[in-house]
């Protein structure tokens, strides 16, 4: 059974708020993976392996599991995201 769950605190970085999180499906031989998720808002988020660079790509399952709880994250914690996206620049 495949869980995901949030590591560590959101932060700011650049024109991002950053969400890590973390996919595990044991049953697999490829286990998942730890993700750094990237929100402009509730609806823009991009995701990558992390560190990036350094792990091997992972099934789009994993990517889409990892955005799915990001945004999760984030609606159930609405006051706080308000509150960093209000701190991004304004996109250009």
């Amino acid at each position: 059974m495949r869980t995901t769950a949030v590591v560590g605190e959101p932060e700011i970085d650049g024109e991002h708020v950053i969400v890590r999180i973390a996919v595990e499906d044991p049953a697999q031989e490829d286990t998942g993976g730890l993700f750094v998720c990237r929100l402009r808002d509730y609806g823009d988020v991009s995701v990558e392996t992390f560190p990036r660079g350094l792990t091997p790509p992972s099934e789009g399952e994993y990517r889409a599991e990892a955005a799915a709880a990001a945004i999760r994250h984030a609606l159930e914690n609405r006051e706080l995201f308000d509150e960093l996206f209000a701190q991004l620049p304004a996109s250009r």
